[in-house]
């Protein structure tokens, strides 16, 4: 896993800052679609997450008359980070909010999240809010777990809320079916991406400046002339195989869909418009390789020429590719990756044939149903989308804000961190939210099986070294073994 990167960390007052940042962790996505569900018990036990255990760890004595909120943050392999976030974030609510403690429980590295929660869940053992991931939330609201937000919201905030947030992401925490909720889920952050290249060798290589109106066919042009991988220096690297970015940067573009959006038991990249895209990557990866393969999930995330313990901002910063795809949430690790060795700037994703597309992360807090206290729970989730701890965010993990208003703060704040940003073009990552062409992630009605299945089709063709699998067998395939996943998991409900 990418260790974290030192940046300033603030004090309360968000000033002479020195922290880590949080990375997005598209390896544990793999390994929660892998994991059995029977080997959950044993392993939260072994690793001091049963509820026993969890019941004996010895909480933060509130004062007298105070009710105490737990609250548990996903990001297993990044806690010292929201360790650094909530020092600086309890006493700033505590002291705003006297009759309420808030507990952060921390989170043991290597175990399997969906799990755990489902486990502590049944056994009243779950925390009070929850800060979760992609896939995790929609699921755990479509169980039955996870309380509306709609009677607070409408109680509390201003009818015009939601035009602060980008629509997409205020959707993705939205269910009226299979249960209605309604509001179920407020976002953390929003993690866009664009294309990070080498400025010296595009001067050099005479291919022209990146512009928001490259298209797919622009950049190909762009690869050929870049490349040189005969002597271990890729046009690029585009991790963006893993299922979240594979819909957003490379399918929607292109009018291409991975679930189909009348019914999320079909997937429906078997189309002209899902092999167009799929053709792009595959002629650029193992026809032409001006890109480096990139393992995206089930497997493990890295690149399978160099290795898991070699990221694609090492990859990037040693110039063995010269253009990476990848998210804002990478900024700081691309700072320390470079070290000043070239200029590099960030242009916007390809355009496609049916326009601009970009990925929006849809990770966000929810409140457990079973708390026993909702109003305080609602105070602290409320609080945690607000702007003072959206700029703790920014400070202490440099992410993107959802807020639109909170953008101007957060691109003059990472200026003012990381020198180097200076003349970085921020916009390529915030203009997908202003302009509101982020996408979240497909999901299916039964995403861990589906993505059992695209993991073991993916394993065998666009995630390998090499593959004989052509364009029209890795969308038939994704198509029918995805179908045949949804259909048995159906027939098992």
């Amino acid at each position: 896993m990418v260790r974290s990167v030192q940046v300033p960390e603030p004090s309360p007052d968000g000033t002479n800052a020195q922290g880590a940042g949080i990375q997005r962790r598209a390896a544990l996505r793999g390994a929660m679609w892998g994991a059995a569900a029977g080997l959950a018990g044993s392993v939260l036990s072994s690793l001091g997450w049963s509820g026993a255990a969890l019941a004996a760890k010895p909480a933060r004595r509130p004062g007298a008359g105070k009710v105490t909120i737990t609250v548990g943050t996903y990001q297993s392999t990044d806690q010292p980070t929201w360790k650094k976030i909530m020092a600086a974030a309890v006493p700033m609510f505590e002291k705003a909010n006297p009759g309420i403690a808030i507990q952060w429980l921390e989170e043991p590295p290597g175990i399997n999240i969906q799990e755990k929660l489902i486990t502590m869940y049944a056994a009243d053992e779950a925390p009070d809010i929850i800060q979760e991931c992609c896939a995790y939330l929609p699921e755990f609201a479509a169980r039955g777990m996870l309380l509306s937000l709609q009677p607070y919201i409408k109680r509390d905030w201003p009818q015009n809320w939601e035009s602060d947030f980008l629509p997409s992401q205020i959707n993705a925490g939205q269910m009226t079916t299979p249960r209605n909720l309604g509001q179920f889920a407020l976002p953390t952050y929003c993690g866009t991406m664009a294309m990070y290249y080498n400025v010296d060798e595009f001067k050099a290589k005479k291919v022209g400046t990146p512009d928001p109106s490259w298209t797919f066919a622009d950049w190909a042009v762009a690869f050929t002339k870049l490349n040189n991988s005969a002597h271990r220096q890729w046009a690029g690297v585009l991790p963006w195989t893993g299922d979240d970015r594979f819909y957003a940067a490379l399918l929607h573009p292109y009018g291409a869909n991975l679930v189909d959006p009348a019914n999320k038991t079909r997937c429906a990249i078997d189309s002209s418009a899902g092999l167009a895209a799929v053709s792009w990557y595959y002629e650029q990866v193992y026809q032409r390789k001006n890109l480096i393969p990139w393992t995206g999930g089930g497997s493990g995330w890295g690149s399978p020429t160099f290795g898991p313990a070699f990221p694609e901002q090492g990859i990037f910063g040693s110039k063995a590719a010269f253009v990476m795809g990848e998210g804002s949430w990478m900024l700081s690790r691309v700072v320390e990756a470079v070290a000043g060795k070239f200029a590099w700037n960030v242009a916007p994703l390809p355009v496609g044939p049916k326009g601009r597309s970009n990925l929006s992360t849809t990770d966000g807090y929810a409140i457990i149903n079973k708390t026993k206290n909702p109003e305080q729970a609602w105070q602290v989730l409320s609080w945690f989308t607000g702007i003072e701890f959206s700029k703790l965010l920014i400070q202490f993990a440099f992410l993107q804000p959802s807020r639109k208003s909170l953008i101007p703060y957060y691109q003059s704040y990472a200026r003012k961190a990381y020198p180097p940003l200076k003349n970085v073009d921020l916009t390529a990552f915030s203009d997908a939210i202003t302009g509101g062409w982020a996408v979240p992630e497909q999901l299916f009605l039964y995403e861990t099986q589906a993505m059992t299945a695209y993991a073991a089709v993916m394993s065998q063709s666009l995630w390998a070294s090499t593959t004989s699998w052509t364009p029209e067998k890795v969308v038939t395939q994704l198509a029918s073994q995805i179908n045949t996943a949804e259909t048995q998991a159906a027939a098992g409900h």
